[in-house]
């Protein structure tokens, strides 16, 4: 290999290494991984090390905290260690509709972490028990399908309306993923 790609390699696999480094000690943090090859994590190196690559802060956008605050009220408090900590509940009957200009980017996210979360919810379930498995993609009048999510909504509402603190007594623990939505008729 020539100097000029070790060189390249080294500055390489340092600011990996210092990305990494600062990745894992900023204000969200997180796991970090750095591969670096064999051959060449044995080496050593000369010369300057590379400068940090720049720090952005990331702020919330303070419209949406606004917007998802008016989605959740005081729903009690409960004792933990070291203090009292506020449980919140979703306002249901606050949250607006999704408008058309709602982004692509946006519902694929939702869409895999409905499925995951639906997914590892499955593995939880209490076996011998009721439950409702549907999937269905069919052709309805538009009313049935207006009632249908008037229904899904009241049950999404009522359930969340009466979560009660983990492991009460008088009660079970309980799970309620839905995915309803209309199809593209082209596809």
């Amino acid at each position: 290999m020539e100097q000029a790609q070790q060189e390249a390699l080294r500055r390489h696999v340092v600011g990996q290494e210092l990305a990494a480094f600062l990745a894992a000690r900023s204000s969200h943090r997180g796991p970090a991984f750095v591969d670096v090859p064999m051959d060449e994590f044995f080496n050593s190196a000369s010369g300057p090390a590379p400068a940090p690559p720049e720090r952005h802060r990331l702020e919330p956008d303070p419209d949406a905290l606004a917007r998802i605050a008016g989605l959740l009220a005081e729903a009690g408090q409960e004792k933990v260690n070291g203090g009292v900590a506020k449980r919140y509940r979703a306002l249901w009957d606050a949250q607006e509709p999704r408008d058309a200009g709602h982004g692509d980017a946006d519902a694929d996210a939702e869409i895999r972490t409905m499925g995951d979360g639906g997914a590892a919810r499955l593995t939880q379930r209490k076996r011998g028990t009721p439950g409702q498995f549907t999937d269905a993609a069919l052709w309805v009048e538009p009313e049935v399908w207006a009632e249908v999510i008037d229904r899904l909504t009241a049950a999404s509402r009522l359930l969340h309306e009466s979560a009660r603190p983990p492991r009460t007594e008088g009660t079970i623990r309980a799970n309620l993923s839905v995915f309803a939505f209309q199809l593209d008729a082209d596809r």
